[in-house]
């Protein structure tokens, strides 16, 4: 699956059901989640301010899927 296709994959799951970091499904989309941390679209950080374990959509991600013309 070409990145982009795989971040989208990515981006949609973890707004629909944020999953943990050591799930099959990290390791499945290894490549798209540490491209999507590095540009900011997810994160482990939890709402609190404190880094935890599961893997959470950002704004920016949002508005990724929202608009994905205006990234690709």
């Amino acid at each position: 699956m070409p990145l982009m296709d795989d971040t989208t994959t990515v981006l949609s799951t973890a707004y629909l059901s944020p999953f943990t970091t050591k799930s099959d499904f990290v390791r499945t989309h290894a490549t798209a989640i540490a491209y999507a941390a590095c540009g900011g679209l997810l994160t482990a950080r939890r709402p609190d301010g404190a880094w935890g374990n599961i893997w959470r959509i950002t704004a920016r991600g949002l508005d990724r899927l929202e608009h994905p013309d205006a990234y690709w």
